[in-house]
């Protein structure tokens, strides 16, 4: 009976989710057209009870709830969860204001919206690789049927379609990966498995291998080149709300599992796998910042510069330090207000000229100066320059790298210095394509004369994206403090 009440605790954050989710559900089918129109506010309540439980319940608890079955609870945990409810808040907010989709089963896409945030919650939370494949799994079913979730839109199914599919193929890679690592190790659990790591050295070429394979199905999830190819049709054919979402949540959800799989289970030191990842992070972020150059469609644009990022992050696991994988913690949180906030202006935008190509941005400032103003500040932000979040969390990540290679006798030998130079060479290359967008709005003439209006509770949403996005820029002691303490408190390259 202790024991199962340790576990209902431990899991409230994501209970919350879920019962909101059930709630909302059943309210879509007993409630009149008027009432449905709450239905978004009291998932937002709900939201917000499982941030607080999160963060003011669970997170002090951390080390007597820390042993659960399958689970493992701490702060570091508790700061990628916190991500994921505000990403979900937010998209809440996105959706509530895009309009031909607020009107469409509210109930079903609400209700899925959050049984997908409460996967993503107990993904971070896994601590056995059958719960990361039943979690992973969960996501990508709901994730497929909220892209094409307009049924009449040909580029939704057709972006949904080809989610699934590669889906399907990186899940049985992976799982084919994980049934070598248990015949290897004999266990499914990743704490034992950091613990066993060592005696698998009678077949060090086969535990690569399965490695490998496991990497794949997390290399999906996060949209490593080459497993990408999924994300811009996904994005671009899926509802805007949608789009901002799957670019986001998924991805802190599966940095969590990666930092715990190549930090705690198997460090890159001792597989040997550090220039396999900086392989894929040099590709990544190159592919994903040189085809976001010809993009017309700001969805695509923003999918292929998610790409980049991804690959900017990787940096921090493969620098194998704390100070990388607090600065991914960072990056998470930069990333969660700076991409958001960009596509609540998409939102405002394409709600009023019914469009998302680039070349519909011209003027942009003369129709709506604030919504210009803040999308350059995003912008500012996903590129990486000061005063705003964006810059930090590529200060943190690059400089893991730098301060791992200087550990080292002779640091150009290395991959970490080569990937730094790299990571901001191709940081220059999307302030370009940033730029080119901000140009659009600001030296070219307004096809229209009339305004881009928003509602209340956009400009709510867009401002506290704009607030955190600075603040962590100006201020960012207090979550660098938060993200290296949470760290600490594991057992990253250390087993």
């Amino acid at each position: 009976m202790e024991n199962t009440l340790g576990l209902l605790a431990a899991l409230s954050p994501e209970l919350a989710v879920l019962y909101t989710a059930l709630v909302v559900l059943a309210a879509d089918l007993v409630l009149t057209d008027s009432g449905r129109r709450h239905l978004p506010n009291g998932c937002l309540l709900g939201l917000a009870a499982a941030l607080a439980l999160n963060h003011f319940y669970v997170l002090p608890r951390c080390p007597e709830l820390g042993q659960q079955p399958l689970l493992f609870l701490a702060p570091f945990t508790v700061f990628f969860k916190d991500a994921i409810l505000v990403a979900a808040g937010l998209t809440v907010v996105l959706y509530q204001q895009q309009k031909g989709l607020s009107g469409i089963h509210p109930g079903e896409f609400l209700s899925l919206l959050l049984f997908s945030a409460a996967g993503m919650m107990f993904l971070v939370s896994s601590d056995d690789l059958l719960m990361v494949f039943l979690s992973m799994e969960f996501i990508g079913i709901i994730s497929y049927v909220l892209v094409g979730y307009i049924r009449d839109d040909l580029k939704a199914g057709e972006g949904a379609v080809k989610f699934y599919l590669i889906g399907a193929f990186a899940s049985a890679i992976m799982v084919y990966g994980m049934s070598l690592l248990y015949g290897l190790l004999g266990t499914t659990s990743i704490t034992e498995m950091g613990r066993l790591v060592g005696q698998a050295g009678r077949n060090p070429m086969l535990l690569k291998i399965a490695v490998l394979l496991l990497s794949v199905g997390l290399g999906f999830k996060l949209a490593v080149v080459p497993f990408h190819s999924w994300l811009p049709d996904a994005m671009e054919g899926g509802p805007t709300p949608v789009a901002a979402y799957i670019s986001v949540a998924p991805k802190a959800a599966g940095l969590a599992v990666l930092i715990r799989i190549f930090g705690e289970a198997f460090p890159l030191d001792k597989i040997q796998m550090a220039g396999m990842l900086s392989v894929l992070a040099l590709a990544t972020m190159t592919f994903g910042n040189l085809m976001a150059i010809p993009q017309r469609n700001v969805k695509r644009l923003l999918a292929y510069s998610s790409i980049g990022h991804i690959g900017y992050i990787l940096i921090g696991v493969i620098a194998a330090n704390e100070l990388g994988a607090g600065g991914i913690l960072v990056y998470v949180v930069a990333y969660v207000f700076m991409n958001l906030g960009a596509f609540a202006c998409v939102v405002a935008v394409s709600n009023r000229i019914g469009s998302e190509e680039i070349d519909d941005y011209a003027g942009l400032s003369q129709r709506n100066l604030p919504v210009a103003l803040l999308l350059v500040l995003f912008l500012l932000s996903l590129g990486g320059l000061p005063p705003t979040a964006g810059f930090i969390g590529k200060w943190l990540v690059f400089g893991s790298a730098i301060q791992a290679a200087q550990a080292l006798p002779d640091p150009w030998a290395s991959p970490y210095l080569w990937l730094v130079i790299a990571a901001v060479l191709n940081s220059v290359v999307s302030i370009y394509y940033y730029f080119r967008l901000a140009y659009q709005m600001f030296f070219r003439p307004p096809r229209e004369a009339t305004g881009v209006e928003g509602s209340g509770v956009l400009w709510l949403g867009t401002g506290v994206a704009a607030a955190a996005t600075l603040l962590v820029g100006i201020f960012p002691s207090p979550v660098i403090d938060a993200a290296q303490s949470a760290v600490k408190l594991l057992q990253l390259w250390k087993s």
